[in-house]
């Protein structure tokens, strides 16, 4: 999946929350992946509702994939 073109407009209260399986498939990621980053602290920002859901925001996966832009 691209990056939202209006990306600049997503905000933390304004952008949605995705489940794991969600972020993974706009990131291109297997949700295994982003277990392993959380446990790491490598990935994107999240957020943990209770001890089982957790959540990504939008905006935060938006900005996790634009600081790992490789310029040609």
């Amino acid at each position: 999946m691209s990056i939202p073109k209006n990306h600049s407009a997503l905000t933390p209260t304004t952008s949605p929350l995705l489940t794991p399986s969600q972020a993974a498939d706009w990131m291109g990621l297997k949700t295994a992946t982003l277990r392993d980053w959380r446990r790491t602290g490598a990935g994107p920002k999240w957020i943990s509702i209770n001890r089982k859901t957790i959540r990504y925001r939008l905006a935060d996966l938006v900005a996790f994939a634009v600081q790992r832009e490789v310029q040609q």
